[in-house]
Parts: structure tokens; C-alpha cells; sequence
């Protein structure tokens, strides 16, 4: 873990620019303040080739609030799922309209997939290839998208607030592109793969703008290694089902037609990194062992993309916070913190809850029932370390807090 200075350094400067923003009105960003959206089709951003050696065009599809009098506005670069051997940009068209209705500029990507042969099924030397293709095919549409700012102005995007999100494989795309640096440690296959293509920034195009972004959000995605998340990364939002067997909720592997293809960090087991490091995130959990189920309810839908909404306005809008809570709103305390033998569990009235005590890498290593408005817990088993404690009931998702154990 980094310095607290140099994680107090990069919060005054989120702080900065967000009350600079001309967009944060209390309502921009956050309802839906427009009806109608405007949208410009096949926008070219780069080129690359596949890892079946084709050569690709790689085009955006762009939607903003129609007669939207703002000059600047943020822009979220969003990639569609399907395991990476399937799916188009248009698929997130309808996901698009709605953060577009909320004052944003969407810019729905292209990214290359997997094309040789399904079976035998990728290796995951293969899928990772596939995936740093994916992150180059997104970095190039972030300085694509500055450097028209800073040139033709087609779109007024703001390039100092560009996020990154997406469904599924597009949010694993949009995590690792927000994640992963010159500053993290990566395997010699990983290194191989980025000395191949082009090093962590790839060739899709020559423009000379920062591929950087101020946040992403992830719809049912994870890092393959979730130790890449550092304190000078940006914030993120999760959101994910507890019991997916597509894409792991913790720490697993992520799979194609139900085959475990590639070592997977989930939302929880990010969300768990994040919080050690005192990165910005927030975690919606839904209980469920679908994937991205909640996408085809319309009330969880309008759920997500509000969460969502919500979390990149706060990082904009730091004086008019509305979504500073992590996970619950529920009054459960865990203390003391840092502990040593036992910790008392408050649950504010709360009865038959249960217990989950995790490592920060996300490994389970205790359950207990809680029976009662309060409990002591014994913690003599606990070696020294950072855990996560996380309180259920009946199949909610109602707190989770990080303690040190001395």
C-alpha cells in the first residue's frame, strides 16, 4: 500500500475539478433532464488486427442530450458483452440513450474478439491476448475522443472527465483499461503479449493524448488480477450478482459455454482491494446466480444506470454528494478496529443476520451465524492481517467494513 499523502493528494485534485465543472446543477447527471438524444453513427477512431491476423476498422457510435446548451460535457466510453466472441456495438445502444439523458456524452466502441477457431476451446494465454487487444481498442477511443476535443469539437466532450464502463466482457475491458499501468507487476506471458502489441498502450492510432480516465463503471466484470488495483488508480462502480457463473462474483474463473477459461477477481473481490488501498469505489450486489440478470428488469435496470449516474456525478460534483454510502444504509457497527481478540457486531434491532469474514484477497475464512442485535466474536483464529467483515440477512447485502487485526 502507497503513502496516505499521495492518496490525499489525488482526492484534493478530484475535489478541484469537480467543483470546476460547469455541468453540476443538482439534477445533470443525475435525472433525466432531457428527452430527446442525438446520435452520430460510425464514427472511425483506429485500426488494428485481430488475433486471427485480420485487419479491423474499430468505429464509435456517439449519443448526446439533444439541445444541450453546455459547451463541455463528460463522456462515457461503453463496451457491449458477450464473452469476447460475440456482440456489437449497437447491442448498448438502449443503455447508451438513458446515461445520454442524463447530460452525458455515451460513445458506444468496437472492440476486437476472439476469431480463431472455438474448439478446442482459447487458452488463457489466448483470452489475455484477447483481452489486452480490447484494452488498446479502448484507450485509443479515449484519445481519440480527446484529441477531437482538442481539434474539431464534433462531440464537446470534456477531456478532463472521461470514464470507461460496460457489460460484461466491455466491463472487463473497461476495468482493466481504467486498472492496469507501468506501476503494476504483471507475469513474463502478460509481458510477452504487451511487447507484441504495442506495450500497454497499443497501436490503434498515433494520436498524442493520455489514455487516461477519472472513473469506470462495471456491470458484472473483474480484473484477472485484482492486485493491479492501486491507490492512484481511479474510482470505479460494481455491479454484480452474488452467484454468477459467468463472470465470478469474488475471486474464480470466468468461462465459456460453462467451461472455466481464465483466472477471474470479481466485483467483490475488487471492491475488497479497492477499499484496502482507499480507493473510491462503490459495490451494488444483487442476490441471484444469473448473469446481468438484472438488466432484464426494468426496475433494476433504472436502478443500475441511476447508481451509476449518481457515483460519476458525486466524482464531478463533490459538493453536492448523493452517493457517498458504500454498500447499506443500515446502522451496523464492527469495533473495535484495529482488534485483537474479539469484536463486538451492533446490528441496530437486525436479528438472525449472518457473518462473512474475508482476506483482502477475497479468500473466505469464517461464517458465523448472528443471533442476536449484538454479538461478541471471538477472533482468536484470525492471524494478523486485513480482513473484510460482511453482514447478510435474509440473502441481503447489508454492510461490509474493513478491520485490522493486531
Amino acid at each position: 500500500m502507497k503513502n496516505y499523502f499521495t492518496l490525499l493528494c489525488l482526492l484534493v485534485t478530484l475535489c478541484l475539478n469537480a467543483q470546476d465543472h460547469p455541468g453540476c446543477n443538482g439534477s445533470r447527471f443525475v435525472e433525466d433532464v432531457f428527452t430527446d438524444v442525438d446520435s452520430t453513427f460510425a464514427v472511425y477512431y483506429g485500426s488494428g488486427y485481430t488475433i486471427g491476423g485480420d485487419s479491423l476498422g474499430l468505429y464509435m457510435d456517439v449519443f448526446e442530450p439533444q439541445n444541450d446548451p453546455l459547451a463541455e460535457r463528460p463522456v462515457l466510453i461503453f463496451a457491449y458483452g458477450g464473452s469476447y466472441i460475440g456482440g456489437e456495438r449497437s447491442d448498448v445502444h438502449w443503455i447508451a440513450r438513458r446515461y445520454a439523458r442524463k447530460g452525458f456524452v455515451v460513445a458506444c466502441i468496437d472492440y476486437r474478439l476472439y476469431d480463431l477457431p472455438l474448439f478446442p476451446l482459447p487458452t488463457a494465454e489466448e483470452m489475455m491476448d484477447v483481452v489486452t487487444r480490447s484494452v488498446h481498442d479502448m484507450r485509443g477511443a479515449v484519445r481519440f475522443l480527446r484529441a477531437d476535443a482538442d481539434t474539431n469539437n464534433l462531440f464537446n466532450v470534456d477531456p478532463n472527465w472521461v470514464f470507461v464502463g460496460g457489460i460484461s466482457a466491455g466491463a472487463i475491458t473497461a476495468m482493466h483499461t481504467a486498472h492496469i499501468d507501468d506501476e503494476d507487476e504483471y507475469s513474463q506471458t502478460l509481458i510477452d503479449i504487451f511487447d507484441n502489441l504495442g506495450g500497454l498502450e497499443g497501436t490503434v492510432n498515433t494520436l498524442d493524448y493520455s489514455s487516461d480516465v477519472q472513473g469506470a463503471v462495471s456491470l458484472s466484470g473483474g480484473l484477472n488480477m485484482s492486485q493491479w488495483i492501486d491507490d492512484n488508480d481511479p474510482p470505479f462502480i460494481s455491479v454484480h450478482e452474488d452467484g454468477d457463473g459467468t463472470v465470478p462474483y469474488g475471486p474464480g474463473f470466468a468461462n465459456i459455454f460453462g467451461f472455466d477459461i481464465i483466472a477471474m477477481d470479481g466485483s467483490f473481490t475488487c471492491h475488497q482491494v479497492a477499499e484496502s488501498v482507499g480507493i473510491k469505489n462503490r459495490l451494488k450486489t444483487y442476490v441471484s446466480s444469473q448473469h446481468v440478470g438484472y438488466l432484464f428488469s426494468e426496475t433494476q435496470t433504472n436502478e443500475v444506470v441511476n447508481l451509476s449516474a449518481a457515483f460519476l456525478h458525486d466524482l464531478m460534483c463533490e459538493d453536492q454528494v448523493l452517493s457517498t454510502s458504500n454498500i447499506s444504509t443500515e446502522n451496523i457497527s464492527i469495533s473495535p478496529n484495529p482488534f485483537e481478540e474479539k469484536l463486538i457486531i451492533a446490528l441496530d434491532g437486525i436479528q438472525n443476520a449472518s457473518l462473512e469474514v474475508f482476506t483482502v484477497m477475497g479468500r473466505l475464512v469464517s461464517t458465523k451465524t448472528l443471533e442476536s442485535p449484538e454479538s461478541t466474536l471471538k477472533t482468536d483464529d484470525l492471524e494478523e492481517g486485513v480482513y473484510f467483515f460482511v453482514v447478510k440477512s435474509e440473502g441481503k447485502l447489508l454492510h461490509t467494513q474493513k478491520l485490522i487485526k493486531f
